[in-house]
């Protein structure tokens, strides 16, 4: 059987979900769309850590490198089910907005 096979072309929906991500912050998606930007990197987790400090997945991984970042609530950080964009997300909306003006 065949793998799933994403294509990184901005759609309506996923340029939607970016620049909500964009101009709003971090939020919940619930979608297929969040999780398709998730896969092609133009978003990621948004985490909380234990003493309350919320940041991007890859900060979080920058400040307590594998194995210390853990998801249980008691010990490093916690997912919060928020996305934020990523400066790849960004540079793929920039990309599209180039390409229709």
């Amino acid at each position: 059987m065949r793998g799933y096979s994403l294509h990184p072309h901005m759609t309506e929906k996923r340029r939607t979900w970016l620049e909500h991500l964009r101009d709003h912050g971090p939020d919940r998606s619930g979608s297929v769309v969040g999780y398709q930007c998730r896969k092609l990197g133009w978003t990621e987790w948004f985490v909380v850590l234990r003493d309350g400090r919320a940041m991007p997945l890859s900060e979080a991984n920058k400040l307590f490198p594998a194995p210390h970042l853990t998801w249980a609530a008691t010990d490093t950080a916690q997912r919060n089910d928020e996305e934020c964009i990523t400066d790849a997300g960004r540079l793929a909306l920039k990309n599209q907005e180039s390409d229709r003006g």
